[in-house]
């Protein structure tokens, strides 16, 4: 666990020494005996340095040792400027290898400490939970919060003789550095069970995680990931961060404009500097050689201080405070592929016999895991003879509490209801149950229940009117004009939305008389309130894959048909008040697509509200608003009629269910030891229009195994997934999704089938929202020329009271739309997935269809550019 990184032979074994703790843990609490581990001759314990610098680039250390037994350290200052050091910690001489997380504190900017104390973690039943490797700081909401790794056994394992364990991310919240309560609430991604090393990095509200993971089955390497959140406490993946491979990320310090990170590498102490987190610019030089393991802190004076482990502590002097020549055991110290020689036991300190408890999956039935007792006694309390009374690190005042009294003292529950007391954060939760083989759950049901609008079905009852519901076209007594083209749907025009005069194009003329009563009804049934699908299947299983989808073609037919009929020209020209009238009744009858509970619904929604933009954007370039009073009113217009999408998450969850529904009805009823049992005949019948012969001989072989397996894949992938998706651009990008689908789908062969590719439709998203954006913009941008005289120089210029707060604002990238003015005027484009200024050179595809890496995915919104 602790970091061996300089070292070539033992890199590779970064993984070992921490299994090895856990599984002699386990092995511990099954009764059995200590695993037997070979300790090399020259094996020496951890201790911890401190080091100094005035710029945070060159670093010496001062010759002063501030914990011997500790590693894995951790600098934070408190809101109310007392300095907390958190590391790992083993206080006993007389049990060295017990390691857990301890505290001290410093009140004057890191001249003296406090005595090390261990830090109290409960849950809501007051169970006690084991850190290390903790990493704490201050959450964006004003929380100070803690991310740790709490070594849990594998239950099923233990009770069976093995020595299986592993390693959990947790989190929990402080208000006074010593007492915490554990978040149960914490998600983070399913990294596997072989974690270390949180790092968590606040970036514009947004807070990044890097930790290291097991990189293959062998658990002999690691790799660094990369995930983000909002509310700090729930995480969605994303790419790797560009950090060399054999960097291993600790500590950051906020600089002027960015970000700065120290690395442990092969060479020593290395940093790299961000704005983002994901794309990281290695500084030159090595900022401490010969250290690994290290936490980094401003002072007041604006220097810096650094609490590092040596690399290789056997090099220090042997008169050095804090190190010993007794046989203690480091963690990451033994070489596990060397003969068994001399035998040491790798206990957590539980307070309690070598059979005490550790927790396990079972204990916790769920995330929250179960504790162990971590009952300190006075000796550790009091740091034991780890530090030296006569050094310069410990204080006359050591062992007492640096924050007030009353807030750490262990009667006050104060501390333990921080939780209760948080303001509420956005719950990306509401999904549906998950499978009950006994008791099936009726997804259907929660279907109907969730999908239903509160306010009442008038709009959608409206629209029923005038849709067919079916393909024989015999709606609720409407009957549908037959081979009606107009613009939009002429196989013979491929031109941009202009205007039209009617005696030169007769066949739009005679669908446009055709059409009046139907577009003037839905434009009535747009400005109805209450639009819910209702669910009806289409046959007897009634299963969410079952149920029958609205019918969407029509209502699209009649936006189109909305919009070309508003180009129709009248005494020469387009009636501006007719076109801003279409703007109305397509974006509202597309709202209303965007309620739909299904992902097809609002895929429509969003066609419908881009081809508005495209229309209004036309309509600006050819002057059918040509004075600053009609731009001022179709702008006003756009503002309060074309809003931000919808959550997409909300789709999301139906398709959770659905799947949810599918494996259910597969594997019900169950066996008679009530495990799922497959039964190939619903699946053939389900799934045969969707898979081909080896996929179809795969779903042929699937065991109650592979239920468990995925459900429990799907149900965290939606999760996530809706966590990228409210987290958005620029922090999350296709490509995170993208990654984190082709992983999941491979988990079980039910995966392969029911995991749909959704990144897409994330993109799709955000397409549409800097659509909305750009079009507000373009118009806000003729409005300030018709007014001044003059473009704006810049997008700074425009008036805040003319456009949305958000408007300027590219959301692939976070900051400002590309803008730029010639002879011909502005050019206001998105830079895209990219994120890069590639000059405005338009991408008619965005970026889905590019010649090569280099080329440009730039998409331009104005002036109107060709498909």
């Amino acid at each position: 666990m602790y970091r061996t990184r300089t070292n070539p032979r033992t890199r590779n074994l970064i993984w070992a020494p921490l299994f090895a703790l856990a599984s002699a843990q386990s092995t511990l609490a099954a009764g059995n005996a200590a695993p037997q581990l070979a300790r090399p001759a020259d094996a020496a314990p951890p201790a911890l340095r401190f080091a100094h610098s005035p710029d945070g680039l060159e670093f010496r250390d001062t010759g002063v040792v501030f914990a011997k037994r500790a590693a894995a350290p951790d600098l934070f200052r408190m809101p109310g400027g007392t300095l907390l050091a958190l590391f790992d910690h083993a206080p006993d001489t007389a049990t060295p290898n017990r390691y857990a997380a301890h505290v001290c504190f410093s009140r004057d900017d890191g001249k003296t400490w406090s005595r090390p104390q261990p830090v109290d973690i409960t849950d809501r039943a007051k169970r006690r939970h084991l850190a290390i490797q903790g990493d704490i700081f201050l959450a964006p909401d004003g929380i100070i919060r803690l991310y740790f790794v709490e070594p849990v056994a594998d239950a099923r394992a233990s009770r069976s003789g093995g020595n299986r364990s592993h390693f959990r991310l947790r989190s929990a919240v402080t208000r006074d550095g010593i007492h915490y309560r554990l978040d149960e609430r914490f998600r983070a991604p399913d990294w596997g069970d072989r974690v270390a090393d949180p790092t968590p990095i606040v970036i514009d509200n947004r807070v990044h995680l890097l930790i290291r993971a097991a990189e293959n089955e062998d658990d002999k390497s690691s790799a660094l990931r990369h995930a983000v959140s909002r509310d700090a406490r729930r995480f969605a993946r994303l790419a790797p961060p560009d950090l060399p491979r054999d960097a291993v990320p600790f500590a950051t310090v906020k600089l002027a404009d960015r970000l700065r990170i120290y690395v442990a590498t092969p060479d020593g102490i290395r940093s790299a500097t961000s704005r983002d987190a994901r794309r990281w610019d290695m500084e030159d030089g090595v900022r401490l050689a010969d250290a690994t393991d290290a936490a980094v802190v401003r002072l007041v004076d604006g220097s810096y201080l650094m609490l590092y482990r040596p690399a290789d502590p056997a090099s220090l002097p042997s008169d050095s405070p804090g190190l010993t020549s007794s046989l203690t055991q480091s963690l990451y110290g033994y070489d596990l592929d060397a003969p068994s020689a001399d035998a040491a036991v790798m206990a957590l300190d539980t307070g309690q016999p070598d059979t005490g408890h550790m927790p396990t999956d079972a204990d916790s039935g769920d995330s929250s895991g179960s504790a162990n007792s971590l009952e300190a006694s006075d000796a550790s309390m009091q740091g034991g003879d780890d530090f030296d009374s006569d050094s310069d690190v410990a204080s006359s005042d050591a062992g007492t509490d640096p924050v007030d009294a009353k807030a750490t003292d262990p009667d006050d529950e104060g501390h333990a209801e921080i939780l209760d007391e948080m303001s509420p954060f956005p719950d990306p939760d509401g999904f549906a149950p998950l499978p009950d083989f006994t008791n099936p759950v009726d997804y259907l049901s929660w279907y109907r229940d969730y999908s239903a609008n509160p306010a009442g079905t008038a709009a959608y009852d409206a629209y029923t009117q005038l849709i067919p519901l079916d393909q024989s076209q015999d709606g609720r007594g409407t009957v549908w004009p037959e081979d009606t083209t107009n613009m939009f749907s002429d196989p013979d025009y491929d031109g941009p939305p202009r205007p039209w005069n009617p005696a030169d194009h007769p066949d739009w003329e005679s669908s446009y008389q055709a059409m009046r009563d139907l577009v003037d009804r839905f434009r009535d049934a747009s400005e109805l309130d209450g639009y819910a699908t209702p669910a009806a299947t289409r046959d007897s299983t009634n299963i969410l894959l079952g149920i029958l989808l609205p019918s969407l073609a029509p209502h699209r037919a009649l936006a189109k048909q909305t919009l070309a009929d508003a180009w129709r020209m009248e005494n020469g020209r387009v009636p501006p008040e007719r076109m801003r009238q279409a703007f109305q009744t397509t974006l509202r009858a597309a709202a209303h697509m965007e309620e739909g509970a299904t992902l097809i619904e609002g895929l429509v929604g969003l066609a419908e509200c881009r081809l508005v933009r495209d229309n209004a954007r036309a309509a600006l370039a050819q002057d059918v608003f040509n004075s600053p009073e009609q731009i001022a009113e179709t702008l006003h217009t756009l503002r309060e009629y074309d809003r931000p999408g919808p959550d997409p998450t909300f789709a999301l969850r139906g398709e959770h269910a659905a799947a949810m529904d599918l494996i259910q009805y597969m594997f019900t009823p169950p066996a008679p030891d009530g495990t799922p049992q497959y039964h190939p005949e619903r699946g053939q019948d389900l799934l045969s229009e969707f898979v081909d012969d080896p996929v179809r001989i795969d779903l042929g072989r699937l065991t109650p195994n592979d239920a468990y397996r995925s459900i429990a894949t799907l149900d965290n992938h939606y999760r996530e997934l809706a966590q990228m998706m409210s987290i958005g651009y620029p922090t999350v990008r296709a490509a995170d999704i993208a990654a984190m689908e082709t992983v999941n789908a491979q988990s079980t062969p039910l995966t392969k089938v029911l995991l749909p590719s959704l990144s897409r439709l994330y993109s799709l998203h955000a397409r549409a929202e800097a659509d909305r954006r750009a079009t507000q913009l373009a118009y806000a941008t003729e409005l300030f020329r018709a007014r001044n005289g003059r473009w704006p120089a810049s997008l700074a210029e425009l008036p805040a009271t003319e456009i949305a707060p958000e408007a300027r604002t590219d959301p692939f990238t976070g900051r400002d739309f590309g803008y730029r003015v010639d002879d011909n005027g502005p050019r206001i484009y998105s830079l895209s997935e990219n994120a890069r200024d590639d000059g405005g050179v338009h991408a008619p595809r965005w970026n889905d269809r590019l010649e090569s890496e280099d080329a440009s995915d730039d998409y331009v919104f104005w002036p109107p550019q060709e498909k």
